[in-house]
């Protein structure tokens, strides 16, 4: 029961044992109720890093009783705005392999920041020096495999145009390109989909560039996650580990980040990179 409703694809079920004509054998009768296909979410997000930001989603998850998946996101706010409109199908036929493809568009300011300098040796302070753009749309295409219960296999592959620049600039840059293919290996024991109790996560990735384009960005990246849930019951705790390493040619684009609610607290949002 608690491997079917951790899929949160199901809003009921039921599991009932039977006893076969006074045996030891059990026939066990499994009742579920599926979610509605057709979803609509609403989100809101305010904050002092990107302001107010607002979130649509329109998705129908099950097109055509075939189980594929169709969704159009849009997030708009003053500092971060974005699009996206993908097709997937988590099952391909009766087999584990599963496929996406999206196309998006996205633009988000970042702060630069500057250590205040002539301070005494025991006192430190970062302050905003500047604003700078990111903007890039494109294209991914992935398939991969279920492997068992917890892993799964993932390529992607990735064509993008991007640029970077500073936020007062009067003459913007031209749009880089690039085409990269992602290998990504998950394993996730995780008991539930949302407010996990148990289990941890690992996951590790490696992109590089494939194409030799006109004006294209070329670099390699490896990425490895690691968290794991302790204790139980009313209180948990969440260790984890980010780590990542890349070649000289990564652009600033791709540049990993350390700082805000989701990597580090105390630090302001993307505040090193």
């Amino acid at each position: 029961w608690k491997n079917l409703m951790g899929t949160d694809l199901f809003s009921d079920a039921v599991v009932e044992a039977y006893r076969v004509n006074d045996t030891a054998d059990v026939d066990v009768l499994v009742n579920v109720r599926e979610r509605g296909s057709q979803v609509v979410r609403l989100g809101i997000r305010v904050d002092d890093e990107r302001n107010t930001q607002f979130g649509l989603d329109l998705a129908e998850e099950n097109l055509f009783d075939r189980e594929i998946q169709v969704g159009a996101r849009f997030v708009g706010g003053l500092r971060a705005r974005s699009a996206e409109l993908g097709i997937a199908m988590p099952r391909v036929f009766n087999s584990y392999w599963k496929y996406g493809v999206a196309g998006y568009a996205a633009r988000k300011n970042y702060y630069a920041y500057t250590n205040r300098q002539g301070l005494p040796t025991d006192e430190f302070e970062r302050y905003r020096s500047g604003e700078f753009v990111i903007e890039r749309y494109g294209m991914r295409m992935s398939a991969g495999k279920q492997i068992e219960k917890n892993g799964s296999l993932l390529g992607e592959f990735r064509f993008e145009r991007q640029r970077m620049f500073d936020k007062d600039s009067t003459n913007l840059p031209n749009f880089s390109s690039l085409a990269t293919l992602k290998f990504d290996a998950r394993f996730d024991t995780q008991d539930l989909a949302y407010f996990p109790t148990s289990g941890r996560v690992i996951e590790i990735s490696l992109e590089s560039s494939i194409l030799n384009l006109r004006d294209d960005i070329k670099f390699s990246k490896a990425q490895m996650y690691y968290h794991a849930i302790l204790g139980g019951g009313r209180h948990i705790l969440k260790p984890s580990l980010y780590f990542g390493f890349a070649d000289v040619a990564l652009p600033p684009t791709e540049f990993f980040a350390l700082g805000g609610q989701n990597s580090f607290y105390g630090m302001r949002e993307s505040e090193e990179r």
